[in-house]
């Protein structure tokens, strides 16, 4: 695989404290991909059956974690790790008008981090579910000379998962707890007319209003606040709606 370049930290002004980040000696990132899997079509190619087992192998898998010493997030590199799963995919036409779907992934990581207080730490890299499933349907109504209608949705669900990387320290429960995705719903709705090449569509995201932490970091002790607090926080995205217009040529 390609290598993917070298990240380096510099931070301003070189004092004592800031220059053991001044390090460039990273080594690229590269990857090593396995896949092996099977497609099948059942019922005149009204349902669809696919799994596949895959591995990928890392060197030196590039990433970012927060440095309480400096108050920084810092370019970090894990020398070896590795994500391998299965991932199975369901897609059914039950009727012209109908098509339905649902894909599951489940997958295990372990990164080594020769940087760790404990060189040689094993542990799941970061952001990586172990289970992740999304459901999804769509509608198609023939309006005549109207043109056509098409409607849907879908939902996803995924489980829990680290946030930080050592040396970090690890994370709370707290924070863990508040990482799974426990049903994130999109809904869409479009309409084109007839011998048209334009489609006008509404669609919502995130339509609940679900919230998970994509980034967290306990800095109680920092700040002398009391366990159980988050100081600096990334949530996913609020509810989101919009309306679109498109048209091909």
């Amino acid at each position: 695989t390609s290598p993917k370049p070298a990240p380096y930290n510099l931070f301003v002004p070189p004092t004592p404290i800031y220059s053991r980040y001044v390090t460039p000696a990273y080594a690229p990132e590269t990857a090593w991909n396995y896949e092996v899997g099977a497609k099948t079509s059942w019922f005149d190619n009204r349902l669809l059956v696919n799994v596949s087992v895959f591995r990928q192998e890392y060197r030196n898998l590039q990433g970012r974690r927060f440095d309480a010493a400096s108050l920084q997030y810092v370019e970090n590199t894990l020398p070896r790790s590795r994500i391998q799963g299965i991932e199975f995919e369901t897609i059914g036409k039950p009727a012209e008008w109908l098509t339905v779907g649902a894909t599951w992934t489940h997958q295990d990581g372990k990164a080594r981090y020769n940087n760790a207080p404990a060189p040689g730490t094993t542990t799941g890299p970061l952001g990586l579910p172990k289970n992740a499933v999304n459901l999804y349907g769509d509608v198609t109504v023939p309006l005549s000379n109207a043109g056509k209608l098409t409607f849907g949705g879908d939902v996803t669900v995924q489980g829990k998962h680290i946030i930080s990387v050592p040396p970090a320290a690890a994370d709370p429960a707290f924070i863990i707890n508040k990482t799974d995705v426990p049903g994130l719903l999109n809904l869409h709705a479009a309409w084109s007319p007839k011998d048209s090449s334009w489609t006008v569509s509404v669609w919502g995201k995130n339509v609940t209003n679900v919230h998970y932490l994509q980034t967290a970091i306990d800095l109680g002790s920092l700040f002398g606040n009391g366990p159980g607090t988050i100081e600096n926080v990334l949530w996913n995205k609020p509810a989101t709606f919009g309306v679109t217009v498109s048209t091909r040529w």
